[in-house]
């Protein structure tokens, strides 16, 4: 897991951004947990990017534990999306939270991107998340 803490200069606030990945069932899973804003977009740009590196064509990006995404945040998932498309690949975005789902849906993004309030990974699962 890749863990950095982020500290507003203006007023010493420290946030937390921390990112994980797996491989699961053929998909290139990534883990979120804490806020996707302009402070760190391109800390998580990076791990996607990085993810991408090794080939990935199908990928979920876990937003269950954010509680908050930004423009920039939503930017990073365009970006992996169109690299991904560009390969034949996919990407699925998991998120319940209404903020989350409200930016994504202002953004044009949901004919793009599938966002799915969660996905079960049975032990039988077959080679990709669920459909909607």
């Amino acid at each position: 897991m890749t863990t950095r803490p982020m500290v507003d200069e203006a007023d010493g606030d420290t946030w937390d951004l921390r990112l994980r990945h797996g491989l699961r069932y053929g998909w290139v899973v990534v883990e979120v947990v804490g806020e996707l804003d302009t402070t760190n977009a391109e800390m998580f740009w990076g791990f996607l990017a990085d993810c991408l590196r090794t080939g990935a064509t199908r990928m979920v990006v876990d937003l269950g534990n954010v509680d908050f995404v930004g423009r920039a945040g939503v930017y990073a998932l365009v970006s992996t999306y169109q690299r991904l498309r560009r390969r034949g690949g996919e990407l699925n975005v998991i998120s319940d939270d209404a903020n989350t789902l409200r930016r994504f849906h202002q953004a044009g993004l949901g004919t793009l991107i599938t966002v799915l309030p969660s996905v079960p990974w049975p032990s039988d699962a077959p080679a990709g998340p669920p459909s909607p």
